[in-house]
């Protein structure tokens, strides 16, 4: 679901932050509150003093600062919920650990600035905003890659989005529908495969698989079983070319093997051995593109 959700959060084990924050009775509040105001100048007149006795600075700055935070977590101010919204690939429970969340941590010492970088450090998160919203609430808005293709390489299978990069921890078999990319090279011409299929989209709909060979061009294989041969330069108004013949004769409703349009002026179509061929040619004058039936070889 892209919509909003709520976060389950582990709580913060017993005695990681004081008090009990939101059971506080408002008579306490109004006590810790001004303590609160009155906690920076005592801890530096105390902090000068541990210098003296105590250890190095950095060591005693920690401290101070976790102190500091734990006595805001007791006036209410910590981690009690996390909306999520955008999510659809990346698990609940892969972002809690991520972040590091329980429930109860003081809020002030969350940083969204952190968290948005932690998250867009995670395969499926294309981008992340974070927001702080206190007294005790985070809300998380992903941007996710969409997966476009499985790409076949080095003897395995990744999954990739339109622009061709990795997405890093995607399971693979929970996207067998989208198509199969193959090549040394493939996914970092995918984006232009894209463009070019997104213009005839029901015929882009029957693409099973696409082969990029030798580098240069690519092969479609249509329904699982027919082979498009797309040139080197011109691909696109190829396509274009196939979609209109074949909404004009139903070409790919025909027992066909493989078509050719590596020729710009030609239609190569290849059939079983078992189905006579035939050649065809349009009129002269009449602007078409001449169409040769054969066995395939």
């Amino acid at each position: 679901m892209r919509g909003l959700s709520v976060l389950s959060l582990p709580r913060l084990r017993p005695g990681k932050r004081r008090g009990k924050g939101r059971r506080k009775s408002g008579g306490m509040r109004a006590l810790v509150r001004p303590a609160l105001w009155a906690t920076p100048p005592l801890a530096a007149v105390a902090g000068t003093a541990w210098l003296w006795f105590a250890g190095p600075l950095p060591a005693l700055l920690t401290q101070l600062q976790d102190g500091l935070f734990a006595a805001t977590a007791d006036a209410g101010l910590y981690i009690g919920e996390v909306y999520l919204e955008g999510r659809e690939y990346t698990p609940r429970a892969v972002i809690v650990e991520q972040l590091g969340l329980n429930r109860g941590q003081p809020i002030l010492a969350f940083s969204p600035e952190d968290a948005r970088i932690k998250l867009e450090a995670l395969g499926w998160v294309q981008e992340a905003t974070v927001s702080r919203l206190l007294p005790d609430t985070i809300r998380i808005h992903l941007v996710e890659r969409a997966p476009f293709a499985i790409w076949q390489r080095d003897g395995g299978f990744v999954l990739i989005d339109s622009k061709g990069d990795e997405i890093v921890g995607a399971r693979v078999d929970r996207h067998v529908d989208l198509p199969l990319i193959v090549g040394v090279d493939a996914a970092h011409h995918a984006a232009e495969l894209v463009t070019m299929l997104s213009a005839e989209p029901a015929l882009a709909a029957r693409v099973t698989a696409a082969i990029r060979v030798g580098e240069r061009r690519w092969d479609l294989r249509l329904d699982g079983s027919v082979v498009v041969k797309l040139p080197e330069t011109g691909a696109p108004a190829a396509w274009a070319r196939l979609a209109a013949m074949d909404r004009e004769s139903a070409l790919l409703a025909r027992d066909v093997v493989s078509i050719d349009l590596r020729l710009p002026d030609r239609l190569i179509v290849r059939v079983p051995e078992n189905i006579a061929p035939k050649r065809e040619t349009t009129p002269a004058g009449g602007g078409g593109v001449a169409t040769t039936v054969a066995h395939e070889t």
